[in-house]
């Protein structure tokens, strides 16, 4: 079983079941737009203490930690 984390989707679901954009979510935080946006794109993974901010956050919104739900996928992306 994998144990890992996905933030790219944890951060795509958390940001949409919030309904939040990304510059919104990002002031949520205390980040950048663009830091929001290169987690969504899986090409960066957040800092260890914003990884702990998000899995409280998603706690708190009754969302799965695992980033697992129905994310929008690109092109071409396989689950």
């Amino acid at each position: 079983m994998n144990t890992t984390t996905d933030f790219a989707a944890l951060v795509r679901n958390l940001r949409d079941h919030l309904g939040l954009t990304q510059e919104q979510f990002a002031q949520e935080l205390g980040v950048s737009f663009s830091t929001v946006n290169v987690w969504e794109n899986g090409k960066r993974e957040p800092l260890p203490f914003l990884r702990r901010r998000l899995l409280e956050m998603a706690k708190e919104a009754g969302l799965p930690s695992g980033g697992d739900g129905p994310a929008k996928r690109g092109k071409g992306e396989r689950r």
